[in-house]
């Protein structure tokens, strides 16, 4: 009897710890609150405006993968003590929501956050663009003038102008006007001064924009040989307030084989059952960037 109750004890004893090691205590997770990002100056870099369009995070905390998050978002770490965290800023590439890109012209975060399991740690993150890399140009408005002079539509009641009436940053802005008499523009960067982007990397347009209509940007391609051509890939829909974009030219750069390159946009009024939906629209525009490698 003796012996049949020590052999129960035991029994008992070998499934507890098995139990364990089976289902073993979980551990609690610390918590990192990222309020958001600041985009701070590069005393290195004549960058232009500071706004940014930085709408989640991807995280690493002590060398692990830990996700990409919505930016201001709460985020679990399974790990404590001082831990090293690198954060990297990441973008709606040209502008949709499911196409989530690290954006390679700011810096990432690195900084050693001291985790707690159980508490809610808060930081916000500070980036800046990167030392090394090309500006095809900066159009800020700010001089009176604009390098969008090249009149593609024949009109020239239809053109870019400047404004100091709805203005994003500094004191002028871009604004194209349309009405019934003068109801659709294609304008481009002048030809003057094209882009070498034939054989560059990471080529991204950054824009900020306020527009009554769907605007359409695109590319107009230039050979050496005389050949031009022109495409639309990429659009912003009508929206109320202004928007920061950035869009990810490579692709078609390297599609199109160009070597030199004007960017491009065109927008008319919305039509319906042959009338104008629109007696007028306003596209406003702000810090616009191409950037290269």
């Amino acid at each position: 009897m003796k012996l049949l109750k020590l052999l129960c004890l035991v029994l008992l004893a070998a499934q507890f710890t098995a139990c364990n090691i089976i289902n073993p205590e979980e551990k609690i997770a610390s918590y990192v609150y990222l309020t958001g990002f600041d985009l701070v100056d590069n005393p290195l870099v004549a960058e232009g405006g500071l706004e940014h369009g930085i709408t989640n995070a991807q995280v690493f905390a002590g060398g692990e993968f830990i996700g990409i998050f919505s930016v201001p978002g709460l985020v679990p770490i399974l790990q404590e003590g001082p831990v090293e965290m690198v954060i990297d800023p990441v973008i709606k590439e040209n502008g949709q929501t499911f196409f989530l890109a690290v954006y390679p012209y700011y810096t990432r975060f690195s900084g050693i956050v001291n985790l707690v399991p159980g508490q809610v740690d808060s930081l916000q993150i500070e980036v800046q663009y990167i030392d090394d890399f090309e500006i095809g140009f900066i159009e800020d408005f700010e001089l009176g003038g604009t390098i969008f002079e090249q009149d593609r539509d024949g009109n020239e009641e239809t053109f870019m102008d400047v404004t100091t009436e709805e203005v994003f940053d500094g004191n002028r802005s871009g604004l194209i006007f349309l009405d019934t008499a003068n109801y659709y523009i294609d304008v481009a960067t002048v030809e003057s001064d094209l882009f070498p982007l034939g054989d560059a990397a990471q080529i991204w347009l950054e824009l900020t924009i306020k527009t009554d209509l769907d605007v359409l940007i695109g590319l107009v391609g230039y050979q050496s040989g005389g050949s031009i051509a022109s495409s639309f890939e990429f659009g912003v829909l009508a929206n109320e307030g202004w928007r920061k974009i950035y869009f990810n030219l490579e692709p078609e750069i390297l599609a199109s084989g160009f070597d030199d390159y004007a960017i491009a946009l065109t927008a008319g009024l919305p039509l319906e059952n042959g009338k104008f939906v629109l007696d007028e629209a306003s596209i406003y525009l702000d810090n616009i960037k191409l950037l290269y490698k």
